[in-house]
């Protein structure tokens, strides 16, 4: 007959075990329960004062919990002893299938913490194997041994794989009752999940769902979801909610004694200061991040950290050569079949190894620079990617424009914005010259609209007109675009406009120099701006008058106008008739 102590930890119930009074025989389910709801000191101190009297199974069992203890907390010494000291039983004669069970599956969940996930999943299947020998049916077990097989396979970039075993866990729980367990699978589900789809919004709403339904007690559940939510917010670009969504969940994150969880917040409030251009600052918690991890074991931590500190000291102009040992390092020790999912490092090198993983093809065609993925990017609502085509972060504040001007990107040191809106060529040639330096409406009128001289009665209400609509675009950001009283316009200090997708930076001049190397219009004054482009060559080829309509954004009548006032000039050929009527210059 099984104690209600051995009852209630098969079920899951692990809080009902500690507040039994339970018999010495008991003692074993309370040490394994103490570790799953995170009270670790406390389960290391009972084993110490009872270890005397436990029989070899009980040793096994006893270690096993303590192994996941020591791990937890970061203790992987103590850790190794416990798995490995386990493991010199399993060919003893008193050792039984469920005892194997525990032995293989404290070495998976040891090798997964060292990201050697090949490794990790061996032994795993091992325990999967003795599991399946047992009588009698074993819903704990069988929902650990499934949850660390999900694990691995999400980190080895194979999510179909991973959902199936993540799915096979929480069937388990459910078919077994074991509710505390449920909750807690349902919310690695979605964080796995968020990890690879790449719907950030939705992706979002669920882990805050998860975080509503998780109990208080979980705090290691509710602090990973703590930062992932925090991470796909600054995947949509929303850094200061993302910072702030952190800081309101600090406490959490500390609570549970993880000092995995505080290097990733770290590194992650790191981030944000790279964002805020705090080099300095970002490379202090930095290395209050690193402290907190194993230089030989938490290498898939280590690798996003390092790449930080090498953009800090870059930044800063400072050597940065020991972050790219480091980088070699981490790299040649890692599982090569691993998916590094480094984010933040700074050079260029490729961390796809599988297509099924879309997030990574995104992100390596983002540090190339590719810009057959900008669409992608908008569908999805991954902005922060947009960062990677802005190579000189030098400004605070980056206007990056959609390379077919369909729309344009608002990037500062709180949020990355899209807006959706189609930028009209006058729009485009004005935030062009106002890149270089500042204008007067003079040089405006005689840039964009190709007039030889300026008259402000009949001129200035097109250059109002133009700047109104360019804020208009830019939004809460159109204060961007600054004026100097009533006479000139130019870019706010602190602003880059990004025209091209290779990001070239061009050197802005002082305000005071407003000046225009174009050649000046010789057209006559009686024309319009619009017939004056068509002259310049607005159209390489024939063209009808409902292109030009569309072309200028105008009805069709006005074009129509437009082009006859040309032909009648003799400025402007025309043949055909009707709907087959086309213009062309005489050159």
């Amino acid at each position: 007959m099984y104690s209600k102590s051995c009852n209630f930890y098969n079920l899951g119930r692990f809080k009902e075990v500690v507040e039994l009074n339970g018999l010495n025989k008991d003692i074993i389910y309370m040490i394994g329960s103490l570790v799953f709801i995170g009270q670790h000191e406390r389960a290391r101190e009972l084993f110490r004062e009872n270890k005397r009297d436990f029989d070899l199974k009980e040793l096994i069992f006893c270690r096993f919990h303590l192994g996941i203890s020591y791990t937890r907390t970061s203790e992987y010494s103590q850790a190794k002893n416990c798995f490995l000291e386990n493991l010199k039983y399993r060919f003893h004669p008193e050792v039984k299938n469920e005892d194997k069970i525990l032995i293989y599956q404290g070495l998976s969940f040891y090798r997964y913490f060292f990201s050697l996930h090949h490794s990790s999943l061996y032994f795993a299947r091992k325990a999967e194997k003795h599991l399946l020998k047992l009588k009698s049916k074993n819903y704990l077990f069988g929902a650990l041994i499934n949850d660390i097989l999900a694990h691995n396979f999400y980190q080895l970039g194979m999510p179909a794989k991973g959902k199936i075993y993540s799915e096979n866990a929480l069937r388990i729980v459910t078919e077994g009752k074991l509710d505390n367990f449920i909750y807690e699978f349902k919310a690695t589900q979605e964080i796995y999940e968020s990890e690879f789809n790449l719907n950030v919004d939705n992706n979002i709403k669920k882990l805050k769902k998860a975080f509503r339904e998780t109990p208080e007690t979980n705090d290691y559940t509710l602090s990973e979801l703590v930062l992932q939510v925090s991470k796909q917010l600054l995947l949509g670009g929303k850094y200061k909610k993302a910072n702030e969504y952190l800081i309101k969940n600090f406490s959490l994150v500390y609570k549970n004694d993880n000092k995995r969880k505080v290097a990733k917040l770290n590194t992650l409030l790191a981030q944000f200061l790279i964002f805020k251009h705090q080099f300095i600052e970002a490379l202090s918690l930095l290395k209050v991040a690193r402290s907190n991890l194993d230089p030989e074991i938490d290498l898939s931590l280590l690798s996003p950290i390092v790449g930080l500190e090498k953009k800090c000291l870059l930044k800063l102009g400072e050597n940065f050569s020991e972050q790219d040992r480091e980088l070699i390092r981490i790299s040649e020790k890692t599982d090569k079949a691993l998916i590094q999912k480094e984010y933040y490092r700074h050079d260029s090198r490729k961390v796809l190894t599988n297509t099924e993983d879309q997030l990574s093809r995104l992100f390596d065609n983002a540090v190339e620079k590719s810009v057959s993925i900008i669409d992608e990017i908008i569908k999805y609502k991954l902005f922060h990617l947009i960062r990677f085509f802005c190579t000189n972060m030098e400004k605070k504040q980056l206007i990056f424009i959609h390379p077919q001007g369909n729309g344009v990107f608002l990037i500062d040191q709180d949020e990355v914005i899209y807006k959706n809106v189609s930028l009209s060529r006058n729009q485009l040639r004005a935030l062009e010259l106002l890149n270089i330096s500042g204008h007067t409406k003079e040089s405006l009128v005689m840039s964009i609209w190709g007039y030889s001289s300026y008259e402000p009665i009949r001129h200035d209400h097109l250059v109002y007109s133009l700047i109104k609509t360019i804020r208009k675009n830019l939004g809460e950001k159109g204060e961007w675009i600054r004026s100097n009283g009533e006479d000139a316009y130019y870019l706010d200090e602190n602003t880059e406009i990004i025209l091209n997708t290779s990001a070239k930076k061009i050197k802005k001049e002082n305000l005071r120099e407003f000046k225009d190397d174009r050649p000046l219009s010789t057209f006559s004054e009686d024309l319009n701006f619009r017939q004056i482009q068509v002259l310049q060559g607005a159209f390489s080829e024939p063209f009808s008058a409902s292109e030009a309509s569309k072309y200028f954004k105008i009805n069709r009548m006005t074009a129509y106008r437009d082009l006859t006032e040309l032909v009648s000039k003799g400025l402007l050929l025309k043949r055909g008739k009707l709907k087959g009527t086309k213009y062309y210059l005489d050159i």
